[in-house]
């Protein structure tokens, strides 16, 4: 049998390694284009949708939730990201910001809602039953 010298191992090692790299660049690279198909637009309107199995008052309800998202995305962006100088790493920065904040606000929007409900009905409530002064009373 042939002896390996250290040198030949450290070469064969090299050569593992160098094909484990690659397939996990491939790994890598299919992972990317995954998180990136499912951040697409069009697949977050499925996403929050279905597939297409709701119908009537449901779909109304997905459409509006879609578009509360879409708008507060927008909205977020403009405001937090209209003022920063326009370099293209904050373009970006940005874009990915408008997507994550409509997802986020997409899928949560019946949460957002109810807070947003129990958050007014509460000032509501502080701002126009307050308890009346003691100088009101004697007039």
């Amino acid at each position: 049998m042939k002896r390996y010298t250290p040198t030949q191992r450290l070469q064969d090692n090299l050569a593992l390694l160098e094909l484990k790299r690659q397939d996990d660049l491939i790994a890598l690279k299919a992972d990317f284009e995954a998180a990136k198909e499912a951040l697409h637009p069009m697949n977050l309107l499925k996403s929050v949708l279905g597939e297409g199995s709701e119908t009537g008052e449901a779909l109304k309800s997905g459409l509006g939730k879609v578009a509360i998202g879409i708008g507060s995305g927008w909205l977020l962006k403009k405001v937090l990201f209209n003022s920063v100088t326009r370099s293209p790493l904050m373009a970006i920065a940005g874009t990915l910001f408008q997507t994550a904040a409509t997802s986020l606000i997409a899928r949560n929007s019946d949460s957002i809602q109810s807070g947003l409900g129990k958050a007014i009905s509460f000032l509501k409530e502080k701002v126009f039953h307050r308890e009346p002064h003691p100088e009101d009373e004697q007039s």
